[in-house]
């Protein structure tokens, strides 16, 4: 998985991101995700849905991306 294919939310919303400046931008909603939610869930980690993960905005992004085997494996 990188930036530009296509990853599903937990309920089957597909979408698709490019990193920036330290920012995930849902390609879709234009929804700018900073690296410090994505750090602040991986303390989190592991979560079995989005709805768990207390205090991350855009939380269903964030679980889809962090629960994508590839980038979970890089991030360990």
């Amino acid at each position: 998985m990188s930036a530009g294919e296509s990853i599903s939310t937990k309920r089957g919303q597909d979408f698709t991101y490019e990193i920036k400046a330290g920012y995930l931008t849902v390609r879709e909603s234009g929804a700018r995700i900073p690296r410090s939610q994505f750090k602040k869930a991986l303390s989190q980690w592991p979560q079995t849905g989005p709805s768990n993960m207390r205090g991350i905005y855009a939380s269903s992004v964030v679980w889809a991306v962090l629960a994508d085997e590839q980038i979970l494996a890089n991030a360990a």
